[in-house]
């Protein structure tokens, strides 16, 4: 005949905090629908300077490391003042791309407020 022992948890257990309370959200998909693509779209703005950043950098180290020569009719002087020019757009292009993404960024409590909203 084989002796069964039983050892419940509750033994080991100093102290048990119960913390089981949530907030549930429910939305429908047509809402979802017309509320996620926004968020994606305020979501991917708040990236777009990296690609202006790029470029702008590019540009500049073009710039101040080449020797512009007369090239496809052009002189080299106008091909300075092209990528001068370019550089100038594309920096203005960062700044306000940096702005953009700044007054958008996305977080999880935004988003959460978002789907919140009626």
């Amino acid at each position: 005949m084989a002796v069964q022992t039983t050892h419940t948890d509750t033994e080991y257990i100093e102290n048990e905090i119960n913390n089981v309370q949530s907030n549930a959200i429910r939305i429908t998909e047509d809402k979802l629908r017309v509320k996620l693509p926004k968020i994606l779209s305020r979501a991917r703005r708040s990236h777009d300077w990296l690609g202006s950043l790029g470029v702008s950098v590019s540009i500049f180290l073009a710039f101040t490391t080449a020797n512009f020569h007369d090239t496809l009719g052009i002189s080299g002087e106008h091909w300075s003042f092209l990528f001068g020019l370019f550089g100038i757009i594309a920096f203005i292009f960062f700044v306000v791309w940096g702005i953009v993404a700044l007054t958008n960024r996305v977080s999880i409590d935004k988003i959460i407020e978002e789907l919140k909203k009626p």
